[in-house]
């Protein structure tokens, strides 16, 4: 460092010359007239206010010189960069404040050491390469070396050097800033391993993934879209997106990516119908379902495109619209043939049940009363075990005519057909208690007076099949049956108190043949069917049949 100009060794010698300079002085004068003497002591005067004021500004221009230094060092020692002069053989001769923290020593320990006793060995080709390169070329070198602490531990360090020379254009010595890159380093190695990750994750990803720029020029081209494609990514990484589609998508393709990159949202791109088409490079063309995202890096737009071949998927949709096509059709075959079965068995009941009321049940009544006139006219001649024999037989004729009644009643109750559901319904459900000795009574509410024979029929018919489920499975002690109308439809509900079950046991969704016959009875006419139970909380059972089939 130079000396401060206030230095008093200075001022002295300045003094000294000044008292030599006055003697010789006062010799001139003590030989020169008076009026000359008045001149100079009136110049001398002049001359002294000057030098006063000369030596105010000089003495304010010291005080901003040493202000300006003081902003100099501070500067220098607490630069975040640490600053190191070397001599040609790279030893220290002067070092800031942060250099010594930087290196973990105090910046008066580091005079006189060294720099490469500093840096580890893994580095010191590389540093000793760098000092000749200074020292050679004589101008701004850079390099980036690990710096060893007194703990052990070590810091990456960026060096940026620069000789000084001589008048002469010698080097005479060279500086370094030093600065701590560990965080950057450390961020760096972070990154990269992350984006080592991500290019895992992009190569072994089944889907395509491609990016291109805001012109549609590709950047990325992983493994699954070289193999969609057929392409090598050295061969499409530079080419435009358009080589990939067939050309007559290509206007949509343009606008589609000029919405995404102005900033439309991430989205599914559709295309006629909802099939987007790629291009192999042998120019096959295939359906893939893709998806756009669009990112802002470093000022330009990337649009990031995935893609999917959907070409086993769009032949297995097809094929499975074609199974449910055919599915559907054999489904109306197989409606059309359960109605025409149902009434087929309809038909036959109708005609079992009077051939049974006609014919079998005429003729028992015959026998009935020829075997009375036979026991009438024959009473007087015959024993008496043999009169008792006939009084049975014609008693047991009897009781089998009431039981073809009642069968030909079950098969078809003509009821139905003479004085309609309400009536036929009432009748049933008292019969139901008379034979069975279980309670069960009968609400109707605005039945229509009108329905179809199918609803009446099919209506009745759950209802017998309702009541012999409770007979065989509910141990119920009471049932209350309803039949109800509206103007939207008319229908009937069976509900017990008996023991109940439940709907979700793999037992209640095995359904036996009655509660599917009940089912399919209110789906041919349109309505539905519904089951409501509960372990010991009883069973509803509900049909409804909507009026426009009240009305057929």
């Amino acid at each position: 460092m130079a000396k401060k100009p206030d230095d008093p060794k200075h001022l002295t010698g300045l003094r000294r010359q000044a008292e030599e300079l006055l003697r010789m002085a006062e010799r001139d004068v003590a030989a020169m007239p008076v009026k000359d003497v008045q001149q100079l002591v009136h110049e001398l005067q002049v001359h002294q206010v000057e030098l006063e004021m000369q030596n105010d500004e000089l003495r304010r221009t010291q005080v901003e010189l040493q202000a300006a230094r003081d902003r100099y060092e501070d500067l220098y020692d607490f630069s975040p960069a640490g600053h190191l002069t070397l001599d040609r053989d790279g030893t220290i001769v002067e070092a800031s404040l942060r250099a010594g923290l930087l290196l973990g020593n105090h910046r008066k320990e580091l005079i006189g050491q060294s720099l490469a006793r500093f840096v580890t060995p893994d580095d010191q080709d590389l540093f000793h390469r760098h000092c000749q390169e200074v020292l050679k070329n004589g101008t701004r070198q850079t390099c980036e070396v690990h710096i060893r602490k007194k703990a052990g531990a070590s810091d990456c360090v960026h060096l940026e050097s620069l000789a000084v020379h001589e008048e002469f254009g010698h080097i005479t010595h060279w500086r370094t800033s030093l600065l701590d890159i560990s965080d950057r380093r450390r961020t760096e190695q972070e990154l990269e391993a992350q984006r080592t990750q991500l290019n895992a994750i992009i190569e072994s990803a089944m889907d395509a993934i491609i990016t291109v720029d805001a012109e549609g020029r590709v950047l990325l081209f992983n493994r699954a879209a070289q193999s969609m494609f057929g392409c090598r990514a050295d061969d499409a990484i530079g080419q435009l997106l358009d080589r990939f589609i067939p050309e007559r998508f290509r206007e949509a393709h343009h606008g589609h990516m000029s919405f995404f990159a102005r900033g439309g949202v991430v989205s599914r791109t559709m295309q006629r119908g909802g099939t987007l088409y790629g291009l192999r490079s042998n120019g096959e063309e295939f359906p893939i379902e893709a998806s756009i995202s669009r990112v802002l890096l470093v000022g330009k737009t990337l649009l990031t495109v995935i893609l999917r071949d959907v070409t086993e998927r769009s032949v297995a949709a097809r094929a499975l619209e074609g199974h449910v096509a055919l599915l559907r059709e054999k489904q109306s075959e197989l409606e059309s043939l359960t109605q025409k079965l149902l009434q087929a068995q309809e038909q036959e009941r109708k005609r079992i049940a009077r051939d049974l009321h006609d014919d079998f049940n005429q003729r028992l009544a015959a026998l009935a009363v020829e075997l009375e006139t036979l026991e009438r006219n024959l009473i007087v001649h015959l024993p008496e075990p043999i009169s008792r024999q006939c009084a049975e037989i014609r008693a047991g004729i009897g009781r089998l005519s009431d039981d073809l009644h009642d069968l030909a009643y079950n098969l078809h109750p003509s009821l139905l057909d003479h004085v309609g559901l309400e009536v036929a319904m009432r009748d049933h459900v008292a019969e139901f208690t008379k034979r069975t000795g279980l309670p069960a009574t009968f609400t109707p509410r605005e039945v229509p007076k009108v329905l179809s024979p199918e609803v009446k029929t099919n209506l009745f018919r759950v209802l017998q099949e309702s009541l012999q489920n409770v007979l065989k499975h509910a141990h119920a002690s009471r049932v209350t049956v309803r039949l109800s109308g509206s103007s939207k439809g008319v229908g009937v509900s069976e509900r017990d108190n008996g023991k109940g079950f439940d709907l979700e046991s793999k037992a209640a969704r095995v359904k036996g043949l009655g509660l599917t016959s009940m089912q399919e009875r209110a789906r041919l006419l349109g309505g539905f069917f519904r089951v409501h139970s509960l372990p010991a909380d009883g069973t509803k059972v509900c049909v409804w049949i909507p009026r426009s089939q009240e009305d057929a």
